[in-house]
C-alpha cells in the first residue's frame, strides 16, 4: 500500500539512526521514519476494480523507514485504522513509541 504520510512520530531508534548507531534493516530505504500515520493513496489489492483515490479512512503504520518521506510504501498487514478518541497528529505515535512505552 502507499500512505500520503501526514504525520510521523519520532523515536529513539531514529535519533540513533541519525547519529549512525543504530543501522537500518538490510533492504530498507535510507530515509527515516518507523512510523507516520496518513491516508491510503494506492490499494493494490483494489487496482483491479476501482481507481486510486485518497482514501477518507487514516491509517497508522508501522515501517522499517521512509516514514518522514511524503510519501511511504507499506504492508496491509503492517497497518490500523486510526483508534477511537485520538487525533491524526497524536495518533501518529501510537505503533512505535506508544506501543514501546506501555
Amino acid at each position: 500500500m502507499l500512505i500520503k504520510v501526514e504525520y510521523a512520530g519520532v523515536n529513539r531508534a531514529e535519533c540513533l539512526q541519525r547519529q549512525g548507531a543504530y543501522p537500518a534493516p538490510p533492504g530498507a530505504t535510507d530515509v527515516l521514519g518507523l512510523e507516520c500515520c496518513g491516508r491510503i493513496v494506492l490499494n493494490p489489492e483494489k487496482l483491479a476494480t476501482e481507481a486510486p483515490e485518497l482514501s477518507e479512512k487514516v491509517y497508522l503504520a508501522l515501517l522499517s523507514g521512509g516514514g518522514y518521506a511524503q510519501y511511504a510504501k507499506v504492508q496491509r498487514a503492517h497497518t490500523i485504522e486510526i483508534p477511537d478518541g485520538h487525533d491524526i497528529q497524536e495518533a501518529a505515535s501510537i505503533t512505535e513509541v506508544y506501543a514501546t512505552a506501555f
